[in-house]
């Protein structure tokens, strides 16, 4: 196994992977932990579609989806980060939450879904 690090808010960090010796002919395990609340639902889209078109038959993605509780900011702990992001970066820092990991940007995937936790 190897593991390769890509940012996948650069444009074309898929070139990345393949200039390091990615073969999308091999099937793959896709790592999402944390990534899926800092963007909004047309960029994880356009992340599923590019991880899906970059992966062979039996590939496997992992992820986490916040409620829908991050992008409202309605816990008091969530926030003050957010505030705290307005006030340094000008912006949200929590701009995709989804009550039904199922049926959200997820879904978007033609893959077979599994759910395997669900606070």
């Amino acid at each position: 196994h190897e593991i390769v690090v890509a940012d996948v808010n650069d444009f074309n960090w898929e070139e990345k992977l393949l200039s390091v010796g990615f073969n999308p002919g091999i099937p793959t395990f896709w790592a999402l932990e944390g990534q899926t609340m800092y963007v909004d639902r047309s960029s994880n889209v356009a992340l599923l579609k590019t991880i899906d078109i970059s992966s062979a038959p039996g590939s496997e993605i992992w992820g986490d989806v916040g409620g829908q509780a991050l992008p409202e900011v309605t816990i008091a702990a969530f926030k003050q980060v957010d505030e705290l992001s307005q006030t340094e970066l000008g912006t949200h820092l929590f701009r995709l939450g989804e009550d039904n990991a199922m049926h959200g940007v997820f879904s978007e995937l033609p893959w077979i879904l599994e759910l395997t936790a669900d606070l």
